[in-house]
């Protein structure tokens, strides 16, 4: 019994360890990435398009594409595409409509309001008719102009892409490698992740990313599409008809994409 209790206990430690240094390896140019677990699954990878900063003063609509792709070892290959609708008006207000694919387990609209103006979010179920409402921490204001480039970190390189004009928008391209060593997690060889993003400065947001993963799978997000205009303030608003239920725990809702379990 005592050997036994002993076996499990070395084996959680070094469960413990390899966390720890996955971890440290996944800390890239858009920030750590919680070690090798998937994200949350739900939809779209909205930290480009929505989270984070609150940015005013530039309002637009656009239709929103994730892509995901991966061979497993076993040669079986997953395909996930998933399409959303993004609203943001120039107070700062966004709007995610997304109807998931009908093969996955939960087919279904899913609409999502946040409004830093009033500190609050919502999760819309058009079925039901009902809104979880969250509070959201104090907002940071968004600084347009300022594309994301890598830090100090001697594994993570970025270089210029000039600029171009994509979806009728003036965009700024960067690549961004980063490079897990030899033996960081347990790898014969380095590790490569490359993440391009072509940045619009009047919108602060990007509006195309690529990134080509091995540990993940290729990733492409992107925006088409696009109006500036004003959207429309009602979008912003819970439906009159609608019962809003308080989900309790304060924090924004993590708006993140489907990713399969690692192998």
């Amino acid at each position: 019994m005592r050997r036994t209790r002993l076996t499990m206990l070395i084996y959680c430690l070094g469960l413990v360890i390899l966390t720890a240094v996955a971890a440290k390896a996944q800390v890239g140019p858009a920030g750590p990435r919680r070690g090798l677990r998937p994200m949350v699954q739900g939809g779209p990878p909205m930290f480009d398009f929505m989270g984070g900063k609150t940015v005013t003063g530039a309002p637009y609509s656009a239709e929103a594409t994730f892509e995901h792709s991966q061979t497993l070892s076993n040669g079986n290959l997953i395909d996930q595409k998933n399409l959303a609708t993004i609203y943001r008006d120039g107070q700062g207000r966004t709007r995610l409509e997304e109807t998931r694919p009908a093969g996955s387990k939960n087919s279904r609209q899913i609409v999502r309001i946040t409004d830093p103006v009033v500190g609050v979010a919502y999760v819309l179920n058009p079925t039901k008719k009902t809104a979880q409402k969250f509070t959201l921490p104090p907002s940071r204001p968004g600084r347009i102009g300022q594309a994301p480039r890598a830090g100090t970190n001697p594994n993570v390189n970025d270089q210029s892409l000039g600029s171009k004009n994509l979806e009728g928008l003036l965009v700024e391209g960067t690549q961004i490698t980063r490079t897990i060593p030899a033996g960081q997690m347990g790898n014969s060889a380095p590790i490569q992740i490359s993440t391009t993003r072509w940045y619009s400065p009047d919108l602060s947001l990007s509006v195309r990313t690529e990134t080509t993963d091995p540990l993940r799978g290729n990733t492409v997000t992107s925006l088409t599409n696009i109006s500036r205009s004003e959207p429309a303030s009602t979008l912003f608003q819970v439906p009159s008809d609608y019962t809003i239920v308080s989900a309790g725990a304060k924090g924004r809702p993590r708006f993140a994409p489907p990713v399969p379990p690692q192998q």
